[in-house]
């Protein structure tokens, strides 16, 4: 859930498999506040957000290893 100027906007989860939940925390913050200070709306960042944590929480360590650009076009379509 991301609360924002009075609104309230929920966030599907996503189907993934959990390998290792070290820096989901961090992944989503990320992805969320890239959102926030690039215009999107606090819907698409926290989507963002999300995606980005996902991918983090399927592998092993706290960076994801492939291109963040790539991974939020191909989940939802969001291109940064």
């Amino acid at each position: 859930l991301i609360s924002h100027l009075g609104q309230t906007f929920y966030i599907d989860p996503s189907q993934i498999c959990v390998e290792d939940t070290t820096g989901a925390g961090d992944a989503f913050a990320a992805g969320f506040l890239y959102g926030m200070t690039h215009e999107f709306s606090p819907l698409e960042s926290g989507r963002i957000g999300a995606v980005l944590a996902g991918a983090v929480i399927e592998q092993t360590g706290p960076r994801y290893q492939g291109h963040a650009h790539t991974l939020i076009r191909e989940k939802i379509g969001i291109k940064l």
